[in-house]
């Protein structure tokens, strides 16, 4: 009797898409409940609920709009990651302390705005955190700054380290596809690997801007006598959060 000829599952990829679904999974519980929020600010907009406080509102607004920008970022990254281990290998552990990062991120989002009631939109712009005038208390801007930390931190190891795989497997120059612009067709990559370095390395960037930021604010807060100016701030702020939308979309 003839038997059918089966292959034993890649072990690695087993345990990547695992992953993703677990990223997939959190995605799907937590866009319901962002997309109900920014349902909640439209229905207040509308003049119904007068009776909850204007401070309320912009911490929802806070609160909505930081968790879409990151929500849909890491389920693009959880995507990208399986579909490049059909060429290279991401580091599996990398990807689970980004989900950590981002699950810890999540606490401490959403304690600084409905604890807090932290409302300061997504931008964060500075100098606003620091002067609340009394709406929301000093802890609150503390755990907004710790969040973006952490998430941050998590987010750009995982970045690095996909970049890190493609370099393992591709030159840098090719990787880019730039021996296409040369008039060469080989070596040939895949489309998703020219499309994640490009991709990958503006997130870097916007991630930089964003350590510049906080070292900034830091700085500030445990020194006297300097001040940041807070048209850079503004700047780098818009840099970083358009750069992550951006590439996201």
């Amino acid at each position: 009797m003839a038997h059918a000829i089966t292959s034993q599952p890649d072990p690695y990829t087993v345990r990547l898409t695992r992953l993703t679904l677990v990223w997939v999974l959190t995605a799907l519980v937590l866009f319901p409940i962002l997309a109900v929020l920014g349902l909640l600010m439209r229905t207040m907009q509308s003049g119904y609920f007068q009776a909850v406080p204007p401070e309320w509102f912009y911490a929802v607004m806070t609160l909505h709009g930081l968790g879409m920008v990151g929500l849909w970022f890491v389920a693009g990254m959880a995507g990208v990651s399986l579909l490049l281990a059909k060429y290279v290998r991401p580091t599996l552990a990398v990807s689970w302390i980004a989900f950590g990062a981002t699950l810890i991120g999540v606490v401490l989002l959403l304690a600084a705005t409905l604890v807090g009631r932290l409302g300061v939109g997504w931008y964060f712009l500075y100098p606003l955190p620091f002067y609340s005038s009394g709406t929301w208390p000093q802890w609150a801007t503390a755990s907004l700054f710790a969040a973006l930390a952490i998430m941050g931190v998590g987010w750009t190891l995982w970045a690095g380290d996909l970049l890190w795989a493609i370099a393992r497997t591709y030159r840098f120059s090719d990787a880019l596809g730039w021996q296409y612009l040369g008039g060469r067709g080989t070596p040939e990559v895949a489309p998703i690997i020219v499309i994640t370095t490009v991709s990958v390395i503006g997130v870097l960037a916007g991630l930089v801007a964003a350590v510049v930021i906080l070292t900034l604010v830091a700085f500030e807060r445990l020194t006297s006598g300097f001040t940041n100016d807070a048209l850079l701030i503004k700047n780098l702020t818009f840099y970083f959060g358009h750069m992550l939308v951006n590439i996201t979309m």
